[in-house]
């Protein structure tokens, strides 16, 4: 992070010309170790492109070679370091590709200041990694890389892979900032949603500040409640930046407030995302019989993992961990009910067209253990679950043991 300190610091001297240690503190919410710290470095990291002075006990800014610095200021000053990281180059080659329409390689390489070689094999993951987003990147002579797909998935991409290493190039503005924080507060929401949900604003905001728009998606998902919160989030929003989020907007912006397990989510299906849902159980209860010569209850299941099929089948679709891991425990202690989700896990990967996370596992084979004990409850009279997962995964399994055994 110490260069987005770097480039925080550049940011507020550019905009208020010069400012005393105190407003520097003030401004960038750092110590005024780090900032002396930090402008020692960036004295030493743009010799003979600027430098930061100080007069009289004000900083103030001097632009020694004004091409090169807009040139640097215009995104690419995370060129200067770090670039030894594969993670840190993959992720501004991506940022490039998603900011032009061709770049040529050897461009890359020179901005990157890397070999022609390392590029190449940047590329190679990058491809690999890409295919799991449906996204691909073409390449056409003379003209350079361009990268394809549909913008929805161009900004899963940005959160998940770029967002981190380049954190600067998608800064809300101090009132957007204020409206999410605020909507974080009055809902209670776990700290991952609400940094998840920072990401997914701010990426949309730099995407629609290029005149880029999601217009429909190539993929089903259910849809969130509207609620009086979120309306007033997106009202300060569309205040701010001057523009009318679209309903495609929308729905995409808020992906993060329900993709995690939570009691008080309220889910909101249309008919058409209904039949989806249960046709998507089916075809997965279909595979999951097949293999396994049984025959389930499916209308009775169904009632029982519908929202947790909701949730998971969404974080498959934006990409999103569980927020909690079962570690080994549920394997060993429930090894039919975990095969049991494997092969509904492959299933639904196969559905949706996208990768389902290894960590999923463990909450399907919990609700297929219950299943199976409750087919069973004649022979088994106990049921002892142990869990270190979160109050609400706690919660869930409470409920299911009390629908099967009773409380």
């Amino acid at each position: 992070m110490s260069e987005s300190k770097k480039f925080v610091i550049i940011s507020a001297l550019l905009q208020s010309g010069e400012m005393t240690l105190f407003e520097l503190e003030r401004k960038t919410n750092f110590s005024a170790h780090i900032i002396k710290s930090k402008i020692s470095e960036l004295n030493q990291l743009l010799k003979n492109v600027v430098t930061i002075k100080l007069m009289a006990s004000h900083y103030k800014l001097v632009i020694e070679n004004q091409v090169t610095f807009e040139h640097l200021f215009s995104g690419k000053f995370h060129a200067l370091s770090n670039f030894n990281s594969s993670g840190k180059r993959q992720a501004y080659i991506l940022k490039c590709l998603v900011d032009s329409d061709y770049i040529l390689k050897v461009d890359l390489a020179e901005e990157m200041q890397v070999a022609d070689t390392t590029i190449t094999k940047d590329l190679k993951r990058l491809r690999e990694m890409l295919k799991d987003f449906q996204l691909s990147i073409s390449g056409t002579p003379n003209r350079g890389l361009k990268l394809n797909g549909h913008e929805s998935r161009i900004r899963l991409v940005l959160i998940h892979h770029v967002m981190d290493y380049l954190p600067d190039d998608f800064r809300l503005n101090q009132a957007v900032q204020s409206a999410i924080d605020q909507y974080a507060l009055s809902k209670n929401i776990e700290k991952k949603s609400h940094d998840l949900l920072e990401k997914s604003l701010a990426v949309s905001l730099y995407r629609l500040s290029q005149m880029h728009f999601i217009e429909e998606y190539p993929y089903y998902y259910n849809k969130f409640l509207m609620i009086p919160e979120l309306e007033n989030l997106f009202e300060t929003v569309e205040t701010d930046v001057g523009l009318t989020l679209s309903h495609y907007e929308r729905e995409f912006i808020q992906f993060p407030v329900y993709v995690y397990f939570n009691q008080l989510t309220e889910i909101a299906l249309d008919g058409h995302d209904t039949q989806t849902l249960e046709t998507t159980f089916q075809k997965m209860m279909f595979e999951v019989e097949k293999q396994f010569l049984i025959k389930i209850n499916r209308s009775a299941f169904f009632k029982k993992i519908r929202t947790h099929l909701i949730t998971m089948l969404n974080r498959m679709i934006f990409h999103v961990r569980p927020s909690d891991i079962f570690i080994g425990e549920i394997a060993t202690s429930f090894p039919v009910a975990t095969k049991m989700a494997e092969i509904a896990l492959v299933t639904l990967s196969n559905i949706m067209g996208t990768r389902a996370e290894q960590a999923e596992l463990g909450y399907l084979a919990v609700h297929f253990e219950l299943l199976l004990q409750e087919k069973n409850q004649n022979t088994y009279h106990h049921i002892a679950i142990v869990s270190n997962g979160s109050l609400a995964i706690q919660t869930m399994i409470k409920q299911r043991i009390a629908d099967i055994v009773g409380s």
